[in-house]
């Protein structure tokens, strides 16, 4: 029998087909200029990668897939194999090449599910939960949020769109100049068919792999439709002891009402 969740999104994954995966390969060596395992930094008495985990909560998904890198055991014994009711499984990347190269490396556990993609290290104000039900026939989406300055925007990757829609034209990876204030993010939705491409044909350009922002250039310019969606009222990559402090006040705040 066919079977929808909350949203309107078709499971059927032991449970839904829907996979949530988290990127907490990276070694931390920008953060305080050392390196140190940023998912399993404290905001407020929770590890920074239990946000994106409650993200996937609110968006029912219950089996979520963490890539793992020098501070494997760290993680594993932090999370365990569930999160609230959430399954946890691990995929392992041996070096860290970028956020696509860690996807690559948890292909090996994907059986044909749309991939909801956060990073470790991100943390979102007010996540719009229902944005896995704004994609409609789109084969992708990426997550924005509102920046307040350009240099926010440069920090990641601009978004550009079709006119005043939403139809994803072009994402530009650390722009010097930028034209509009969608910050793009590290949450982004992609069905079978575009993994199956990254699977097949995308994950390489010559000797290294390609980025984020180019993997989704590829799938556009492969005819793959993309939408830009807006996801929070504010994110933070927490790569600087300041931003981590100003996450901490943030959310503190938040917890206080």
């Amino acid at each position: 029998m066919i079977k929808y969740n909350d949203y309107g999104i078709l499971y059927s994954f032991g449970a839904k087909e829907m996979l949530g995966i988290i990127l907490a390969g990276g070694n931390g060596t920008r953060f305080a200029g050392k390196g140190c395992c940023k998912p399993l930094l404290q905001i407020n008495g929770k590890y920074l990668i239990e946000y994106a985990l409650d993200n996937l909560i609110s968006m029912k998904v219950d089996k979520a897939l963490v890539v793992v890198g020098k501070y494997e055991a760290d993680i594993k014994a932090a999370l365990g194999d569930s999160y609230r009711g959430v399954e946890i499984g691990y995929a392992v990347q041996d070096a860290p090449m970028g956020c696509i190269h860690a996807l690559y490396c948890a292909l090996p556990y994907w059986k044909g599910e749309t991939v909801l993609l956060f990073l470790g290290d991100e943390i979102f104000c007010d996540f719009d939960a229902t944005a896995v039900s704004k994609i409609g026939d789109a084969d992708f989406a990426c997550g924005y949020t509102v920046a307040e300055n350009e240099e926010s925007v440069k920090e990641n990757y601009s978004i550009y769109c079709a006119g005043k829609s939403n139809r994803l034209v072009r994402c530009e990876e650390k722009a010097t100049i930028v034209h509009n204030n969608k910050k793009g993010t590290g949450f982004c939705i992609f069905n079978s068919a575009c993994i199956r491409l990254l699977k097949e044909r995308y994950a390489y350009a010559g000797d290294h792999f390609v980025s984020l922002s180019d993997y989704m250039n590829n799938l556009i310019a492969d005819g793959k439709k993309g939408l830009a969606i807006e996801i929070a009222r504010e994110e933070i990559n927490i790569n600087t002891t300041q931003k981590l402090q100003y996450a901490k006040k943030l959310f503190g705040k938040r917890t206080e009402k």
